[in-house]
């Protein structure tokens, strides 16, 4: 009989255990905090959730630097002025900075292409002068570019100056025609309307080897 008592009491006493594991309240959850929003429009989290918060923040933070590495490397809404500048600011000689200029001609509106040549033409040495004689020669430029090579192409030395002023009179259309060929006229003696016989570049091949002679 006390052992029946006995086992009784055991099997009661197991059976309140686990009732009260049962009717336990479960752990708060540490996954996400609580968040409130202020009246100012401001989104605050409560203590608790403090270090999920500075992983998130961390890991948004790794994003976004991969993100603005690819915005530098590909800029979206650079204006003419912003790459004048970039070019012009950049650290390099003036051969590169003038072959980066006339290289982001195309395409540019005309009171953008005066600026870049216009830099361009300043920072160009003789033996440089070649990509500006290209400019120069392209009729499709407007006439204010033009101009501006032409304008500096006078200061000059004659063995740049003159082969290009001849290679003008190529092309009939061409917005300096005029006045090339009035200096040319100047400098081969040429009466005012006359074409040497030989041609323009001729003329002026045999001019400067005239000037180079012994």
């Amino acid at each position: 009989m006390d052992q029946k008592v006995a086992t009784i009491s055991i099997v009661v006493t197991a059976l309140a255990v686990v009732l009260v594991f049962l009717f336990l309240p479960a752990p708060p959850s540490p996954s996400a905090p609580h968040v409130t929003v202020t009246s100012g429009g401001q989104r605050q989290a409560s203590a608790g959730g403090a270090t999920y918060l500075a992983e998130l923040g961390s890991a948004i933070t790794a994003g976004s630097s991969n993100s603005d590495n690819i915005a530098s490397a590909f800029p979206q809404g650079v204006t003419w002025e912003d790459r004048l500048d970039q070019i012009l600011t950049k650290k390099t000689d003036n051969a590169t900075t003038v072959r980066g200029l006339l290289s982001s001609l195309r395409g540019l509106p005309p009171e953008a292409r005066e600026e870049f040549v216009a830099h361009a033409v300043n920072l160009c040495e003789d033996a440089q002068f070649g990509l500006l004689g290209e400019i120069y020669l392209d009729a499709q430029n407007p006439r204010s570019v033009t101009e501006i090579i032409f304008n500096d192409v006078l200061n000059r030395p004659d063995g740049i100056k003159l082969p290009l002023l001849a290679k003008t009179l190529r092309n009939a259309a061409h917005p300096m025609v005029g006045e090339a060929k009035e200096i040319l006229e100047m400098y081969l003696e040429l009466e005012p309307g006359a074409i040497p016989p030989n041609g323009w570049e001729q003329a002026v091949d045999t001019h400067l080897k005239q000037q180079t002679a012994p």
